[in-house]
């Protein structure tokens, strides 16, 4: 099983953040597609990269204008990795790839200028960045300082002297009668074949001399990327109000105030604002009880897209985190289906927490379980349910529930309750929704509190789905029968 699945990642919404991370650079970007995961064991290797990060983001904050300076030098950078390669290779390069190159070094020597002026070698650990200039002296022998290449007189005075003879040529072509063209037309051209051989020596000679000194400006390169990818962590920390976490290695997770910035642009569409979540998990099981339309998915979704962002290096999107690293994230979010083994979406589920159950066993794994079992009848279900929420507290992992079930949390170690409804005024929300029929799930949603408060294992489900339906104007007659059944225990 993968750290975490790309169905996954879509789910919780980090493919979401994913694409709001973006280096400017093409070594950036080509980093961005091999992030590492920091597993169990890596705590103080991430720690250090998250003070370097912190430290880092504090400089932003300072020196804005250089910043801006640095991100417009950055997207100067074109991805020239062909022509790195054959030199790399010792190939004769052709005069746009010296072009390159040559257009490279001036842009790695305007980001060591900003560099120095940042003082980022303090920061980033470095003592001294790779010197350049000796290229471009290479591929600028006139020091004429230009972002253009040319095959330049000065690198032989057998080329001057060819182009002169050249120049003279066309130049008598350009005054002679008709009858001496063609002659001169042949010396001309004897004499450009004689330019083509010097220059490809020239060719030859500057690809020698650049496949010595490429080294020099591919680990200039892989800093510039790096430093770009870390400056795109920081601007990612800075739009979502990132904060530095604290690692553990005891088994728990304790977040405060965090949220979901996919699932916040979905809500604010639709005029809602996002309910922040704050939660503190041990080892074993906590269920999350609520009735449905409760915010108990969201709050799941939060918690895997947080503690993923921190795996992947990058800050979390909260006020306050405290957590231990996993092996892998597994997060049940819809009905797994496998048509093509004509298997039930519930036996596709049943497969999947096979497969996460026998990894528990040896590894440390963050479990969330959106609704488990619900794609068979209730009481089986709940059954099922229970039995696994008791399971699962034997394990050396974290697993959250999220369940409308009855008596799921009398086998949690913890038990959730997004409050719903439960501090409701129904008078006054009934009023509302009297006024504006069109409108009343609209109206209902408002009034539900996403909250998630910390109950007893005893604390029943919210009776959510009564109320609402008496606030909906369901039938009276139905709803009384209902009522009588509940308070029958049916």
């Amino acid at each position: 099983m993968k750290f975490l699945s790309h169905s996954i990642l879509e789910a919780s919404g980090f493919n979401f953040v994913f694409n709001e991370f973006t280096p400017l650079t093409p070594y950036g970007i080509s980093l961005k597609k091999s992030l590492p995961i920091f597993m169990p064991g890596e705590e103080h290797k991430l720690q250090q990269h998250f003070l370097l990060l912190e430290k880092l983001i504090e400089d932003m904050k300072d020196k804005t204008s250089l910043y801006n300076e640095l991100k417009l030098c950055f997207m100067k950078f074109k991805d020239i990795s062909g022509t790195i390669r054959l030199c790399r290779n010792n190939a004769v390069l052709d005069e746009v790839e010296i072009f390159e190159i040559k257009n490279l070094c001036i842009n790695i020597i305007e980001f060591q200028n900003l560099f120095e002026s940042l003082n980022l070698k303090k920061l980033m650990s470095i003592e001294k960045l790779k010197d350049v200039k000796s290229v471009l002296e290479l591929l600028d022998p006139e020091d004429k300082k230009l972002p253009t290449f040319f095959i330049y007189e000065g690198y032989s005075p057998k080329l001057k002297d060819i182009r002169s003879r050249k120049k003279d040529v066309e130049q008598r072509i350009f005054n002679s009668p008709p009858e001496e063209l063609q002659e001169l037309k042949s010396l001309r051209l004897s004499i450009v074949n004689e330019e083509l051989q010097e220059e490809l020596l020239i060719k030859e000679q500057l690809s020698y001399e650049l496949h010595l000194l490429i080294s020099d400006i591919t680990d200039n390169l892989a800093l510039i990327g790096e430093l770009d990818i870390l400056i795109a962590r920081g601007n990612l920390a800075l739009r979502y109000k990132g904060v530095k976490p604290e690692l553990t290695k005891d088994l728990s997770i304790d977040i405060s105030s965090a949220v979901n910035p996919f699932v916040e642009k979905l809500l604010k569409v639709k005029g809602k604002s996002f309910k922040e979540l704050s939660i503190k998990l041990e080892g074993g099981s906590t269920v999350i009880t609520g009735a449905n339309m409760g915010g108990k998915t969201v709050a799941l979704k939060t918690l895997v897209l947080n503690i993923a962002l921190v795996h992947y290096g990058f800050f979390p999107f909260c006020k306050s985190i405290r957590l231990c690293l996993f092996n892998f994230i597994y997060f049940s979010s819809e009905d797994k289906q496998s048509l093509s083994k004509g298997l039930s979406s519930f036996g596709a589920e049943i497969m999947e927490i096979n497969e996460v159950l026998a990894l528990c066993n040896r590894q440390r794994g963050f479990i969330a379980l959106d609704e488990f079992a619900r794609g068979t009848n209730p009481k089986e279900g709940s059954i099922l349910l229970r039995s696994l929420t008791s399971y699962l507290n034997s394990l050396n992992s974290i697993a959250v529930i999220a369940t409308h079930y009855d008596g799921i949390a009398k086998e949690a170690k913890a038990h959730y309750q997004c409050v719903g409804l439960k501090k409701t005024d129904f008078n006054s929300l009934n009023e509302k929704i009297k006024n504006s029929r069109e409108n009343s799930v609209d109206i209902l949603q408002e009034y539900v509190d996403f909250t998630l408060e910390k109950v007893s294992a005893s604390s029943d489900v919210p009776r959510d789905a009564l109320n609402i339906c008496r606030l909906l104007n369901f039938p009276e007659e139905i709803l009384n029968k209902a009522v009588k059944l509940y308070e029958k225990g049916d």
